[in-house]
């Protein structure tokens, strides 16, 4: 949605997605003593699923091109997470003054474009590489590991680590930034500063 109406402009957008990925592993070992064949192949296969829902909104406002605001809201729900951590809400503003736009600075001429920046959000991070990182599992050996009885080789398995608590990686950044332009921009560039805090690292 867009429209303007006098010195005001407005644009909004609500948007959704969904990815949904379907992974496949097969393996298949075969045993040997001193080249010699033992047990034949031992064939091994599992699938699993990954799916990321999100839903995201975006609103602009700006008054007579000088003031800019914008607003943007996330909400992601990852499976790779229990259901009571499954959601996470990751919101953001900003604001941004043109300067070179203001009545008093359009007699400075050798000021082509001036504008103050401030902006404050926070993002997500979900892939830890684990698919069921939050619940207990038990992995299959490799044949190395197999348990061998007369001719015959059986899978051992071992439980894998867990997290139930585990939850979005959450980064927040603050950021101010000054962009400037002289002499019809032949001369420009950019001053930042930001700060970045990052809670609930995902680590293996």
């Amino acid at each position: 949605y867009a429209h303007d109406f006098g010195k005001h402009a407005v644009s909004a957008m609500l948007g959704h997605s969904y990815e949904s990925t379907h992974y496949e592993y097969w393996e298949s070992a075969t045993h040997y003593n001193n080249g010699d064949l033992e047990a034949g192949s031992v064939e091994s296969s599992s699938n699993y699923d990954l799916n990321l829902a999100s839903w995201f909104g975006r609103f602009n406002y700006a008054y007579d091109n000088r003031y800019l605001f914008t607003f943007t809201m996330r909400a992601d729900a990852s499976s790779r997470f229990a259901p009571e951590t499954r959601w996470g809400y990751f919101p953001s503003g900003a604001f941004a003054w043109k300067i070179s736009e203001e009545p008093w600075m359009k007699g400075v001429g050798a000021v082509s474009d001036l504008k103050l920046r401030l902006s404050y959000g926070k993002t997500g991070q979900q892939d830890i590489g684990s698919i069921y990182a939050y619940q207990a599992a038990y992995y299959g050996s490799t044949d190395q590991f197999m348990y061998r009885e007369g001719n015959e080789f059986f899978t051992t398995y071992r439980p894998a680590a867990f997290d139930r608590t585990i939850q979005w990686e959450v980064t927040s950044t603050k950021n101010v930034g000054l962009d400037f332009g002289f002499f019809n921009n032949r001369v420009s560039g950019t001053i930042d500063y930001y700060d970045r805090y990052t809670t609930n690292l995902l680590m293996e």
